[in-house]
């Protein structure tokens, strides 16, 4: 932040001048006898204001970033089966988060299919992603995620982990960061199923792809090469919920892979 303050004779016209960043404020001052108390109050007074201008241009320039989970009625109301048909949902919708920040307005919706598994309990046997922006009344799709269980692999259910998704604004431009997690479970659960993680970045879409498996050479992990550009604040972000799920027994990443990805690598496995 630059400031600049010039200011002639006190007991003379005086003009003081003050820029903060882009802002600048000239006062003008008749010419007037100044009695000591009369220079302390100026003084005081032109303190006061400094600092006040430099709240006020803080608070001008800096960007905020809200969101939300969408209540039952709010994505009846705005995701009618209309609505959903436009922008090619194709699954029951199981929530929506939106948020707002110096780009715009934007929804994040997560469908599912319902299915069973083999002994009967529910599941699902395919996802989709939808990010859309809002302007003028208008809903337009950026663009959209899809996966579905693969029978190869003798999974049973996949969905959204939406407990390791991510929100805010973590590099500070005033632009969020969204970053979301869905896998699938396998024969043996967590322990041989699938994790994904999609980093929404100014209009971008970055993954992470990784299979668990108890066995080290079917483990292994894949990074888009895009996500060693994302600022350093997100990345660590990643990595915290990478840790989290190790810590919650959802996941088992290759030995090292924390600096594996440090050193910007690809692909990593146990070999």
């Amino acid at each position: 932040m630059h400031i600049k303050i010039n200011r002639d004779n006190l007991y003379s016209k005086k003009a003081t001048t003050i820029r903060v960043s882009k802002f600048q404020f000239t006062f003008l001052f008749k010419k007037t006898q100044m009695t000591h108390f009369n220079l302390f109050s100026k003084i005081f007074f032109n303190i006061c204001l400094f600092f006040g201008i430099i709240s006020f241009c803080s608070t001008s320039e800096a960007q905020i970033t809200t969101n939300k989970q969408l209540s039952k009625e709010e994505l009846k109301t705005i995701f009618t089966t209309e609505r959903k048909a436009n922008l090619g949902i194709h699954y029951p919708i199981f929530r929506v988060y939106t948020y707002s920040d110096s780009e715009g307005k934007f929804y994040i919706v997560l469908a599912e299919n319902p299915s069973k598994t083999e002994n009967g309990k529910d599941a699902s046997n395919k996802i989709q992603e939808t990010y859309i922006k809002y302007k003028n009344g208008n809903y337009t799709k950026i663009f959209e995620t899809n996966d579905q269980l693969r029978a190869n692999q003798y999974e049973s259910s996949i969905w959204f982990w939406t407990k390791h998704i991510a929100l805010e604004d973590y590099d500070g431009d005033g632009i969020a960061d969204p970053i979301l997690a869905y896998g699938s479970f396998g024969l043996n659960n967590f322990d041989d199923g699938r994790i994904h993680f999609i980093i929404h970045y100014k209009g971008e879409k970055i993954m992470i792809h990784h299979q668990n498996s108890p066995m080290d050479d079917e483990r292994n992990t894949k990074v888009d090469d895009a996500f060693y550009i994302l600022p350093s604040k997100i990345q660590n972000k990643v990595k915290e919920i990478m840790s989290n799920m190790e810590q919650n027994e959802q996941a088992i990443f290759p030995a090292g892979w924390i600096e594996a990805m440090g050193n910007k690598k690809l692909y990593f496995d146990e070999n």
